[in-house]
């Protein structure tokens, strides 16, 4: 996983700046994740989410990385569109000594209920890609180079 900075100029045209390593097998770190509940909400005490903590980004600035993203349940929305994604910050976190970029990513495939499937309502199966799907997507860059050349 990479956090990417962006330059956009006066005209409106944006132009990579720099990527850094946040999360990922990298140079003998390890991705080394881990996944949570979120907090439980305030109405019946269901968990309002999951959090998933990635490890082994690279050094960068000579502080050590990690990215902490929590998907969390709204089900008003699949979590397919950018607006679903928000940044929240990219700190110093002296409790795990490391530099932390927090996202927060509503999807409804983050709810209790979407997670144990739809047996036995009578739902017919969506056609669009879930949950775990993105999650996979998300995961499989995370294992890539993010140090190669995207066209600076």
């Amino acid at each position: 996983m990479c956090g990417v900075v962006r330059f956009t100029d006066s005209d409106g045209k944006s132009t990579l700046v720099e990527i850094i390593p946040v999360a990922g097998d990298f140079d003998g770190h390890t991705l080394d994740e881990k996944v949570s509940l979120l907090n439980a909400t305030e109405t019946g005490g269901k968990p309002r989410g999951v959090r998933v903590e990635f490890n082994g980004g690279k050094n960068y600035a000579k502080k050590e990385q990690r990215a902490v993203v929590d998907f969390v349940c709204d089900m008003e929305t699949t979590g397919e569109k950018d607006d679903a994604i928000k940044f929240l910050s990219y700190d110093w976190d002296p409790s795990v000594n490391k530099k932390v970029l927090a996202l927060e990513w509503k999807t409804k495939f983050a709810c209790e209920e979407n997670a144990k499937g739809n047996k036995g309502t009578g739902e017919k199966k969506s056609n669009h890609w879930g949950f775990f799907t993105w999650m996979f997507i998300m995961y499989g860059p995370v294992h890539s180079d993010c140090t190669r050349d995207y066209g600076r």
